[in-house]
């Protein structure tokens, strides 16, 4: 998503350093989403398996 956001900011002529930015802040988000639901997963195995 990250990749496909900095190309159409470049292909219409935007800044480079406004897509470096809006990929970042993109990667950011997806990492504090992907770590919430797996510590759901495993907070959830913990319970189901009595732990």
């Amino acid at each position: 998503m990250a990749a496909l956001v900095t190309e159409l900011i470049i292909a219409f002529k935007g800044d480079a350093e406004l897509a470096e930015t809006l990929s970042g802040m993109i990667m950011a988000g997806a990492t504090v989403i992907a770590y919430i639901v797996g510590e759901g997963l495993i907070d959830s195995e913990n319970i189901g398996s009595g732990g």
